[in-house]
C-alpha cells in the first residue's frame, strides 16, 4: 500500500450538501455528501454521470451541523475516482465559514471518538 500524503487526520462525516456551481457556472440539483473532513479539504460523494478535473473551481451549499443555517462552501477539486456506483472527490476548501468548518471537525471527531469507545479501545486524553 503507498504512502499517505496527507497532513491531516480525516474524520468520517456524512451530511448532505448541494452543489451550486461548478467552474463559475450555475449546477443546480446536484446532490451529494460529505464523506469526510480535515482542517483542510473534504471528501464528497455523488452519484456517477459528473466528471470533476484536478484543479476545478466548485461551490456547494451545506447546513451547519450545530446551527443548521445553511451555508456556502467553495473549494479546488484535488482528485477524483470512480467507487462503485459512485464518484468520490478530494477537495482543498478555498472559503467556508470558521464555524462551520468547526461544527464539521467536531462531528467528525466525535463520531471516531464514540466509535473508538464503542470498540474497545480506552481513550488517553
Amino acid at each position: 500500500m503507498g504512502e499517505d500524503k496527507r497532513k491531516y487526520l480525516r474524520f468520517e462525516c456524512l451530511l448532505p450538501v448541494e452543489m451550486v456551481e461548478v467552474q463559475g457556472k450555475p449546477a443546480i440539483g446536484i446532490k451529494g455528501k460529505i464523506g469526510n473532513v480535515s482542517r483542510e479539504g473534504l471528501g464528497l460523494i455523488f452519484n456517477l454521470g459528473l466528471n470533476f478535473e484536478p484543479g476545478a473551481l466548485i461551490g456547494f451549499k451545506m447546513y451547519n451541523p450545530e446551527t443548521r443555517k445553511e451555508c456556502q462552501v467553495k473549494g479546488a477539486i484535488a482528485w477524483s475516482k470512480l467507487a462503485g456506483n459512485k464518484i468520490e472527490i478530494g477537495m482543498k476548501i478555498v472559503n467556508m465559514e470558521r464555524f462551520t468548518k468547526a461544527a464539521l471537525l467536531d462531528l467528525g471527531f466525535n463520531l471516531w471518538r464514540d466509535k473508538k469507545t464503542k470498540s474497545g479501545v480506552k481513550r488517553k486524553f
